[in-house]
């Protein structure tokens, strides 16, 4: 089964699927859990009812400074970068939480 979504820079969403028969009632009734969860967070993905995220405040510099360079940071740099990330959860912006970021 072959399924991709994909996001574009100005946040519009689509889903490409190689079979229908993921999306069928069938296979959503069928399933007790996990087939139908993994729809229903597409759907919600697809549709920006989960998963729109907003950087409010975002500095980078290289390590040990404060201003980001004038022009461009080199290959081997070490750079900080602090920025705030917000999450749209029930029409309100909430601090994003995860543990991978």
């Amino acid at each position: 089964m072959f399924l991709s979504k994909l996001i574009s820079s100005y946040n519009g969403r689509v889903i490409v699927s190689g079979s229908l028969e993921i999306f069928s009632n069938e296979l959503y009734v069928k399933s007790k859990y996990e087939n139908r969860k993994f729809i229903n967070n597409l759907v919600d993905w697809a549709w920006k009812l989960k998963g729109v995220i907003e950087i409010k405040k975002f500095h980078h510099a290289k390590k040990g400074e404060t201003e980001a360079p004038k022009n461009y940071y080199k290959h081997r740099d070490d750079i900080d970068v602090e920025m705030e990330v917000l999450e749209l959860i029930n029409d309100e912006w909430v601090p994003y939480q995860t543990d991978d970021f």
